[in-house]
Parts: C-alpha cells; structure tokens; sequence
C-alpha cells in the first residue's frame, strides 16, 4: 500500500529535457529540418549561386533557389526519400523561421523569381531551437 498513497509530482508521460534526448532530437530530424539547420550553421545557403545568411540584418533569397538547394542537398547526403513538394517545403520553412516575410523579387536562374525576407541569423537561431523545443544547439560558426 505504500506506493498506491505516494504522490508524484512529476509527469512521468514526458521525457525529461536532457542533453541525450536533444541530440536524439537532432540526429532524427526530418530532411528539410535538418537542411535548414545545416544551412543556420554554415551561415550560407547553397554552393553556387549561394547566398550568405547575414549575421545582424535581414537576408532573402529566391522561393525556387531554396528549394533547389534542400533537393541538391537530399542528394548529397544521399538521402532515397521522397522530397516533399515545393509548396509544402515553403510552409515546413515557415514553420521553422515563422518571421520571414515576403519580399521584392530576387533574381535567380536568370530571372526574376518570388522571394523571401528572413530574419538576422540569431532570429533564425532561435526561431529553429524553439520550433524543435529544444533548449539550445551549440553551432560551429
């Protein structure tokens, strides 16, 4: 009868936040996520026509140039899923970098494509770590 009368005062259906379960987290993340944290912490996104992510002001790039670079890399790290749709990857990215905003046009592919504005690269940071309920991620750069 012991046990029956103890009170827990903890709710043993959620895991606690440990720097294990974060790194879980991170080692099963989804292809766009874990293409978009690759690019927060390279701070550039893509290899040819790349595009620097600016560490205090605003930065855009083209709907199209980043959706060719989350294929490319899918590709590179051989990943054999399905890619989602452009349409879908635009609102997961969202998701991800919720105060980005539309923007002017940027050129890309030798014409005037839709783009975005995003945040400086903390507010990218952070609106990532946050999406992905995790405490903190300690970037290389």
């Amino acid at each position: 009868g012991f046990l029956l009368g103890y009170n827990i005062d903890i709710d043993v259906n959620q895991a606690p936040r440990t720097k294990g379960l974060e790194n879980q987290i991170i080692e099963s993340l989804e292809p766009h996520e874990q293409f978009w944290m690759d690019c927060l912490n390279n701070q550039i996104i893509g290899n040819v026509d790349s595009v620097e992510i600016h560490e205090v002001t605003p930065w855009k790039v083209a709907n199209k140039q980043l959706y060719d670079e989350y294929i490319a890399h899918m590709k590179k790290q051989g990943i054999k899923s399905r890619a989602i749709t452009a349409l879908s990857f635009g609102r997961k990215i969202g998701k991800l970098c919720p105060k980005r905003i539309e923007s002017q046009k940027s050129d890309y592919e030798n014409r005037r494509q839709n783009a975005k504005e995003y945040p400086n690269l903390d507010q990218c940071r952070n609106d990532f770590i946050k999406a992905m309920g995790l405490t903190g991620i300690e970037w290389e750069s």
